[in-house]
């Protein structure tokens, strides 16, 4: 009964380490997918704050992107320049 177990087990060995490849590329491509959205998001909204001309719109985009109520307040347009140079 050992030996059939002990068998059963070896047999089971490369359906295991099958899975664990095809987990491991699924996981890949999900992380790669997502990497990819984000930079999307990201370069609209650097197209958005390049495209911003007065603080009206820079404070619309400013508090669209911050969910939390944490908007600066914008002063002046040399403020906004410095907002918008990285």
């Amino acid at each position: 009964m050992t030996l059939l177990f002990g068998i059963f087990f070896l047999l089971m060995l490369p359906l295991g380490i099958g899975n664990t490849l095809r987990i491991d590329r699924q996981s890949n491509i999900q992380i790669n997918t997502q990497v990819e959205q984000r930079m999307t998001q990201i370069q609209q909204v650097q197209q958005q704050l390049q495209q911003a001309t007065t603080e009206e719109q820079m404070e619309n985009l400013l508090s669209r992107l911050d969910t939390q109520g944490r908007t600066p307040e914008i002063q002046s347009a040399q403020e906004l320049e410095q907002i918008k140079t990285p």
